[in-house]
C-alpha cells in the first residue's frame, strides 16, 4: 500500500517490520494477511536478541517500537 513497505517477507522465512515515524510506535501485525497460511506458526524469534514472540489469532503485537527502527524475526514452526 505504500512506495516502502513496513512489512516484508521472503519465502526463506523471514519477516521484516519497519518504524519510519519519528517517534515510538505500537504496532499489530496480522500474518495471515502476509503468508498464504499460518497453520503450524508457534512464534517468531527476533533474530537479533532471541526474544521469541508469540503469535496469537495470527497476530504480533509489538509495543513501544522506537522512531526509525525495524526488527527482523524467523517464523517457526511447530
Amino acid at each position: 500500500e505504500k512506495e516502502i513497505p513496513e512489512i516484508y517477507y521472503n519465502t526463506s522465512g523471514f519477516l521484516g517490520i519497519f518504524n519510519f515515524n519519528n517517534k515510538k510506535v505500537n504496532k499489530t501485525v496480522e500474518l495471515l494477511g502476509i503468508l498464504d497460511s499460518t497453520k503450524g506458526i508457534k512464534y517468531l524469534t527476533d533474530v537479533w536478541t532471541n526474544e521469541k514472540i508469540e503469535v496469537s489469532d495470527n497476530k504480533i503485537f509489538l509495543n513501544a517500537m522506537p522512531a526509525y527502527s525495524s526488527k527482523l524475526f524467523q517464523i517457526n514452526f511447530n
